[in-house]
């Protein structure tokens, strides 16, 4: 665990050395770089883990950041505090009216700015093109099942055949790479993940599997229920051998493995590479994002997700799946 500095205060950021460039220092002295902002709390799904099945009461007009608020938050985060990538997240981004004019105004302001968005993908094949156009680098989708059925059980909405459109919309408008979370679900959806995993893998999209975290608004979370990473590990290692990716990590939240398929007597470091996938533990999806270590520093993780992050838009609800 790292010690805060001396000179800080509690609960208070170090003061910063001379001479060290504009950004965002925790108490350990690590630097943000990444801005995760929710455009809105609303969604239209209503996530078994995420939700309850009436919904939420909706933050009022009034407490949602406007277009322009936005783009002058994220104005200061780059010109002033050295944010390098910016991520668009909910509730649901599709769900704003004008989110089209917010990514146009963000990519006329940042041109080179990474701009990445998560969605439930309800909606993302009318919109995937323009989205491209108007400056979106890439996408994340949330797809926890292929089955009619269990993805109904799992969202209590009969979406799957306009997710599936969103997803292959995204790929054809070249917002790639395209990344899939799924959550995964003892007894509903677990056995699945090997089939979902070679349907990722079988259309070029990477696959991550998170594991469920106490964040439910229904508050139907359990420790007995959740897949462990281990568990998520051990099921998609009946049909696939997964070994670490050499490539750097960079301090994602994700640990990713290289995936090739099982066969006797044939599985090995020489076997042809299907594609990657990853794994996000709850403790590695709450640690800080886009948060760089100070050289010679005794940090912790260096990305994760959430609470390192700005995060600005909407008040965290607690049905904001965990989206990198």
């Amino acid at each position: 665990m790292p010690q805060p500095r001396e000179d800080a205060g509690p609960g208070l950021p170090p003061a910063r050395p001379a001479g060290t460039a504009p950004g965002l220092l925790d108490q350990y002295g690590r630097r943000a770089t990444d801005m995760r902002l929710s455009l809105t709390d609303k969604c239209n799904l209503r996530c078994t883990y995420c939700m309850p099945a009436e919904g939420l009461e909706w933050l009022s007009k009034q407490a949602v950041m406007s277009a322009e608020e936005i783009v002058r938050i994220v104005r200061i985060g780059v010109e002033l505090l050295g944010v390098r990538e910016l991520r668009l997240t909910g509730g649901e981004p599709l769900v704003r009216a004008d989110l089209i004019d917010i990514i146009a105004a963000l990519r006329s302001n940042h041109p080179e700015l990474p701009i990445s968005m998560t969605t439930n993908g309800v909606g993302l094949d009318k919109k995937a093109a323009a989205l491209k156009a108007a400056g979106l680098t890439r996408i994340n989708v949330s797809l926890d099942s292929l089955h009619e059925e269990t993805f109904t059980k799992l969202t209590r909405r009969p979406f799957l055949d306009r997710v599936l459109a969103g997803v292959d919309a995204a790929w054809a408008a070249g917002l790639g790479p395209v990344k899939l979370n799924a959550v995964l679900m003892r007894g509903i959806n677990d056995t699945e993940s090997p089939s979902l995993l070679a349907w990722a893998l079988d259309r070029g999209y990477e696959l991550r599997f998170i594991e469920q975290m106490p964040l439910d608004a229904d508050h139907g979370w359990t420790r007995r229920n959740m897949i462990t990473a281990a568990e998520i590990r051990a099921l998609l290692s009946r049909d696939f051998v997964l070994s670490p990716d050499p490539r750097a990590r960079d301090g994602a939240p994700a640990e990713r493995f290289e995936v090739r398929r099982r066969a006797a007597r044939t599985a090995g470091p020489d076997s042809p590479v299907l594609g990657t996938e990853g794994l996000v533990s709850a403790a590695n999806a709450h640690r800080p994002e886009g948060v760089e270590r100070p050289e010679g520093g005794g940090g912790a993780g260096r990305r994760g997700g959430g609470a390192g992050s700005p995060r600005a838009g909407a008040r965290h609800r607690g049905h904001h799946r965990v989206r990198h």
